[in-house]
């Protein structure tokens, strides 16, 4: 258990060889870490990177404070700040997945681009404002979302909690699928609410835009989530890339398809490593 800045607890784990590079993984709404437990079991990643995860404030074991400034945007950035910091990290990858993807716009809202090796928007959003629901969600996405933030009973709120899990991933084990839904029961509906409503800085996405830092975007064929828009929103990107994952749901990495799994693992490592690789030849062009 860490500790961030303005003292909320964080939980974080990693798995690898620290001596590799190092790619931080940011959970979305709703869930926690565990999110991504198929990739942390999976050689073909921990031989390869080392991995770290934390769940988000108000998520999962870390803390759930209730203070207006506890949800500023710098928080957040503090809070990855913390992690990187306990792990002794330098220049990760960073993937944010689903309402993760917009903690990559708080963290480059207070750090130099060089502060990352490259970031990664999986199957995300853009970044928080009053209708990123509405411009980049799909009817599904915003029942679902407004189901679980503003039910008024309880049976209401439980139907939405296992239609959002469900949509997230249609084939989820049923171990893993309680867990899930254990996750969201259990978090404070002002967290929950919190971590869509609150505010970041809108100019810092098309800045990062026209910086020389990678950006990858990689989802699901089959993503519930998601409509049409979303790469739309990076066209004018200076250093940017896109992979679909064909039959991928939302949770692209989940073992519950192996082909759609593998393939994510492929593209994402494969991306990486060229990203890792320019990298060098830049630093030996300079000698």
């Amino acid at each position: 258990m860490l500790v961030s800045a303005d003292g909320t607890e964080i939980y974080a784990n990693a798995v690898g060889d620290p001596s590799k590079q190092a790619i931080v993984f940011i959970h979305g709404f709703a869930w926690s870490l565990m999110a991504f437990d198929d990739i942390f079991d999976d050689p073909q990643w921990t031989s390869q990177m080392y991995l770290v995860m934390y769940d988000v404030r108000g998520h999962g074991r870390s803390g759930k404070p209730d203070r207006d400034e506890a949800w500023e945007s710098k928080r957040f950035a503090e809070d990855f700040d913390t992690v990187l910091e306990a792990f002794e990290l330098k220049r990760p990858f960073v993937a944010g997945w689903s309402l993760g993807a917009a903690h990559l716009m708080d963290i480059l809202s207070f750090h130099h681009f060089n502060y990352l090796a490259g970031i990664i928007n999986i199957a995300g959003v853009t970044y928080l404002y009053d209708t990123f629901l509405q411009d980049l969600g799909t009817p599904l996405a915003n029942h679902l979302v407004a189901q679980v933030s503003q039910s008024k009973t309880v049976e209401e709120y439980q139907q939405g909690a296992i239609d959002f899990i469900d949509a997230c991933c249609r084939a989820l084990p049923y171990e893993v699928r309680q867990r899930c839904l254990g996750s969201i029961m259990t978090q404070p509906r002002k967290a929950l609410v919190r971590s869509v409503t609150r505010e970041q800085n809108p100019g810092v996405f098309h800045e990062v835009g026209n910086l020389p830092t990678p950006c990858l975007l990689i989802y699901g064929e089959k993503d519930e989530f998601l409509n049409e828009r979303l790469p739309e929103c990076y066209r004018e990107w200076r250093n940017f890339s896109v992979e679909v994952v064909e039959g991928g749901s939302h949770v692209p990495w989940s073992k519950t398809d192996e082909r759609a799994a593998k393939m994510f693992s492929e593209k994402m490592l494969r991306w990486m490593k060229g990203v890792m690789k320019s990298a060098i030849g830049n630093e030996a062009s300079q000698m």
